[in-house]
Parts: C-alpha cells; structure tokens; sequence
C-alpha cells in the first residue's frame, strides 16, 4: 500500500520505489550508476542521504529533505521519471527492444 501526500516539510523521510512487475530493471539496465547520479543530484540539491539500498528491482532511501524547493513527492517523481528514461536508453545500447 502507498500514501500519497504532498510534503513540504523539512525532515527525514523513507522512500522506497520499484521496478515495473518487481522487474530487475536496475541490474539488467545496469542502471545503478543512473541511481547513483540521481542522489548527486539530490546532494547537489541540499538533501542529505542518511543511508540507501540499491537492489536489483527497487530502491530504499532515508532522505534528510531540506523542504527549501519544490514538494517531495515532484522532486522524487522527477527523479523516477528521468532514471526510467536513462534506463532505457542504455537498453537500447545494448540492443533491446
């Protein structure tokens, strides 16, 4: 089950977001490092990661969120979006469909 509410508030928060059907997505793409280049950004953005998993097919985050810029829900919604796209361009490098 997932609660969707718009948050603006400073703090510490749990995010967690999977691949499309539990898919390995993550390591078929090798897309960690397109993970990795999205928490930059979140560090370049003044959040802080207190820790992470990176698994196969969907990530856990402990997010120190600054609440100084746009909502949580748009700035993690952005970084899906963007990772999916990276993603599937390095599957079609690799040559799938």
């Amino acid at each position: 089950m997932s609660v969707h509410t718009t948050t603006e508030k400073a703090g510490i928060y749990f995010i967690t977001f999977t691949c499309h059907d539990w898919l390995s997505l993550i390591e078929l793409s090798d897309g960690y490092s397109t993970v990795y280049n999205f928490f930059k950004v979140l560090k370049d953005k003044g959040h802080t990661l207190t820790v992470y998993v990176i698994m196969p097919n969907h990530v856990h985050i402990l997010l120190y969120y600054t609440g100084l810029e746009r909502n949580l829900n748009t700035l993690i919604g952005n970084g899906k979006r963007f990772m999916a796209y990276d993603m599937l361009k390095k599957f079609q490098i690799m040559g799938h469909p």
